[in-house]
């Protein structure tokens, strides 16, 4: 294995999500935990749980809300360092294998090929589909579509953390988390000061939060409008937002969970109490569900936000990849060699199914499914063998809210070697059918289009530079935007774009 790059995580700060996390390199076999303060976003049902083995060969896909093994698996591919996340739009799965190497997986041909000339030391896969990496000789690279940018000295050393953001720009994070580096995209390179901390950002990178101590940092890097401090009471240590962007929440050392409007005067808007301190934080896709890894403690506090409470505590390890609502109501984890389905949805959380041997591979949450097989019923779970008393996740199911945090700290972590952006959060689902700069033209279309009967709208640009589009829907998944484009006689893709700001 080659020398470490990047030194151990030290305070509080792990880059997450819309945001980035940090990622050690792995062994084959080897399990890395997310460092504090990671954020990570699941998506909606119907899901794939995708699963990749880390020592190389296929990848499996499991129905999210089952486990059913869904019949699809990929070519084989190399050990598996690092899983990038996965992009919608494009139907693929980017990666990291051991050797360095930038992967970049096709869900419709099942095929893996090379990105990039390798030796990756840190990668972010933008909103956009925009997959960029830094080498280890600081050569930045924005792939697309359609083209390969190469440019090397927009940075003086190794970022400890990456965003790819929505507006053609990486965010760079400097090793002692105090300084942003903004490169790429129409405007030119820049550096700004930043406070230490927990970091979260919306899903386009728009916004980015800093839990720091005594309140929480909103900074906006494409903007000349100054930070804004909101504080928060009892030590803000790990923060997320909401889907939309449109909240955030705050996890704390002794006032529980602090949620917050992100606009107007950032009000607070409400707490949740909880059993001890925070010191990670990590939203669903659809803002019904968060996970909150309790400080000293391998388990995971499920928080109902609708219910505005803790439903459940699960012993399990935090990593990177796990646990994650893999659809509504469901948490996968990882229970000593397995995963297993935690449904928390319930009158009494309960295992609902497992995955026997999984914990040692890495695992992905995506909006995709294997188109040609339909997805199995609600009451298809699989049998699960009655496990025995000393392999039971049952007795460990809420246990740990009782439990006082462990005296002894926690294990030091392997040194990371990949800064990993982590899958983003995919929006509303709609069918494009046009676009245009033309306003007038645009919306002519889509009158002709009602007019047709189709539930047609444009959707204005996010930034200056881009067209307007017009789409159909939104629909409730991908795969009924994908047959509605079957129908609909005419050239279209799907594409996913953020919530209204009033949803969550």
């Amino acid at each position: 294995m080659p020398p470490p790059i990047f030194a151990a995580v030290s305070g509080r700060l792990a880059l997450v999500s819309a945001g980035c996390l940090l990622v050690a390199a792995c062994s084959t076999g080897a399990v890395p935990r997310s460092p504090a303060g990671d954020l990570s976003v699941a998506l909606p049902a119907p899901t794939s749980l995708l699963r990749l083995a880390r020592g190389g060969g296929a990848v499996h896909a499991y129905d999210g809300r089952t486990l059913a093994d869904l019949d699809w698996t990929s070519e084989p591919l190399p050990a598996i360092s690092v899983v990038v996340g996965a992009d919608a739009d494009q139907r693929r799965v980017i990666a990291v294998d051991t050797k360095r190497g930038l992967l970049s997986l096709d869900l419709g041909t099942r095929r893996a090929r090379p990105l990039g000339a390798g030796g990756v030391a840190a990668v972010a896969l933008g909103p956009d589909g925009t997959v960029w990496s830094i080498d280890t000789a600081l050569v930045v690279t924005a792939i697309t579509r359609r083209s390969t940018t190469r440019t090397p000295g927009l940075l003086t050393s190794l970022p400890r953390a990456v965003f790819g953001a929505l507006s053609g720009r990486l965010l760079a994070f400097d090793r002692s988390g105090t300084m942003l580096h903004a490169v790429g995209g129409s405007l030119p390179a820049a550096d700004a000061p930043i406070v230490n901390g927990a970091i979260a950002t919306t899903m386009y990178a728009e916004l980015f939060a800093v839990a720091a101590d005594s309140g929480v940092v909103l900074y906006e890097p494409d903007r000349t409008r100054p930070p804004r401090f909101v504080e928060v009471e009892g030590r803000a240590r790990a923060v997320a937002f909401s889907p939309s962007g449109h909240r955030f929440y705050v996890g704390t050392e002794s006032e529980g969970l602090r949620e917050f409007d992100r606009f107007g005067d950032a009000n607070e808007r409400g707490r949740i109490e909880l059993p001890g301190p925070v010191e990670a934080l990590r939203m669903d896709r659809e803002g019904r569900w968060l996970l909150a890894k309790p400080a000293g403690r391998d388990s995971v506090w499920v928080i109902d936000l609708e219910a505005r409470k803790a439903v459940a505590a699960i012993a399990t390890s935090w990593a990177a990849d796990l646990p994650v609502v893999s659809a509504p109501g469901l948490v996968a984890v990882r229970w000593q060699t397995d995963v297993v389905l935690v449904n928390v949805g319930g009158p009494k959380p309960v295992e609902a199914a497992r995955v026997p041997g999984g914990a040692a591979d890495a695992w992905l949450a995506t909006a995709w499914s294997p188109i040609r097989k339909a997805v199995p019923a609600a009451d298809s779970t699989p049998a699960v063998p009655q496990p025995t008393p000393e392999d039971s996740i049952e007795a460990k199911i809420d246990s740990v809210l009782a439990e006082e945090p462990s005296a002894d700290p926690p294990a030091t972590e392997a040194t990371p070697e990949v800064v990993v952006a982590e899958e983003r959060p995919t929006g509303l689902v709609y069918l494009q059918v046009s676009s245009s700069r033309n306003p007038a033209w645009v919306n002519n279309l889509a009158e002709q289009l009602k007019r047709q009967g189709l539930k047609a709208s444009v959707l204005s640009p996010a930034m200056p530079d881009e067209p307007y589009r017009v789409v159909l829907g939104p629909y409730p998944t991908r795969a009924a935007a994908e047959e509605a484009g079957r129908q609909v006689g005419m050239p279209s893709f799907v594409i996913m774009v953020a919530p209204p700001a009033g949803q969550r």
